[in-house]
């Protein structure tokens, strides 16, 4: 809870703030973005839960009237999860009691990811801008030194040039320059401490998340190779879309604030650091150095979250489905 608090905190006053109107438009800009997109991502959540919801809560009464078999092995097949109930099922108010139960389980699991799912892909969306916005910052970061130096010494038309500036080794340039690279480096690390605190409050939740969806997408795999495909079974295939695009999007997530983190050094490097003094150019070797470590996510240490897993449960599923296929013939 404690670190929760921290969490909610560091999202309340934001992750890192410039202090200045040359880098806070970027930063708006930034934030308009992830507004813009998780609106989307938020409908597209609700709405499949919404839909998955009706399709199990709503199929025992179609195969009800289709007159499917409901019992097996005194086993409830005919609800979304079959189940064994210790009492008589077979009766209007058993059956009845039964399904009132699932209901209520159905409702619970939706209601939770509902919540969870867009909380920690805001997160993760958050941790991808503010690396963007670190990457063009560095980036400009001439025009920012440039509006720094403008600030103390005002700057006319004849004035010389940033790179002439540089070359002139003008002191209060070298000084701004150097101001520019520290809050580069405190947004850095105001970045991975973020990353760091995600991961110590949601890596165990991402391996038991993960791991229940590889399990539930291994188990009906091996279902859809033994049911044919009808009104009964589409729930199956349904699940399976569902339980593959939510595990993609946690992948996908998570390749791109690795591949936003790597981008880093190599920002850094497309500056005009080999014309900065000594001192700016051990600054930016130290960034450099900073950098040299991946930032990737894992769910309770056993995975990381890449595409490359995704690739991985594919392969995995793909390869149940032909085993099992090819046993059946």
């Amino acid at each position: 809870m404690k670190k929760n608090r921290q969490i909610f905190q560091v999202m309340d006053i934001d992750i890192y703030d410039y202090g200045t109107e040359f880098d806070r438009n970027e930063m708006e800009n930034s934030r308009l973005k992830t507004i813009y997109y998780m609106s989307y991502i938020k409908v597209g959540v609700t709405v499949s839960l919404f839909v998955t919801g009706t399709v199990l809560s709503l199929l025992p009464f179609v195969q009800m009237l289709r007159g499917v078999e409901r019992m097996r092995d005194d086993i409830l097949v005919i609800l979304p999860v079959p189940f064994w109930f210790p009492f008589n099922t077979e009766t209007a108010l058993g059956f009845g009691l039964a399904y009132f139960i699932e209901l209520n389980m159905i409702v619970f699991v939706i209601f939770y990811l509902g919540t969870y799912i867009p909380f920690i892909i805001h997160m993760m969306v958050e941790i991808i801008s503010h690396f963007q916005v670190l990457n063009h910052s560095i980036l400009i970061i001439e025009e920012r030194t440039l509006a720094m130096y403008n600030t103390f010494k005002p700057l006319d038309k004849d004035s010389p040039s940033t790179s002439q500036l540089m070359d002139m080794e003008d002191s209060l340039y070298d000084r701004c320059y150097s101001e520019c690279l520290r809050k580069n480096i405190f947004h850095h690390k105001a970045l991975l401490d973020f990353v760091d605190l995600f991961q110590d409050v949601h890596s165990t939740l991402f391996g038991v998340l993960l791991g229940a969806n590889m399990l539930v997408i291994a188990a009906i795999t091996i279902v859809i190779t033994k049911v044919e495909m009808s009104m009964e079974t589409s729930k199956f295939y349904f699940m399976m879309f569902i339980e593959l695009v939510n595990v993609f999007i946690y992948c996908l997530l998570g390749t791109l604030i690795t591949e936003e983190a790597k981008r880093v050094g190599e920002t850094i490097y497309c500056t005009p650091w080999t014309s900065a003094s000594n001192k700016n150019r051990g600054i930016v070797k130290f960034i450099q150095l900073r950098v040299t470590h991946d930032v990737v996510l894992k769910g309770n240490g056993l995975f990381s979250l890449s595409l490359q897993l995704y690739i991985q449960i594919m392969q995995t599923s793909y390869s149940i489905f032909n085993l099992f296929n090819s046993v059946d013939t």
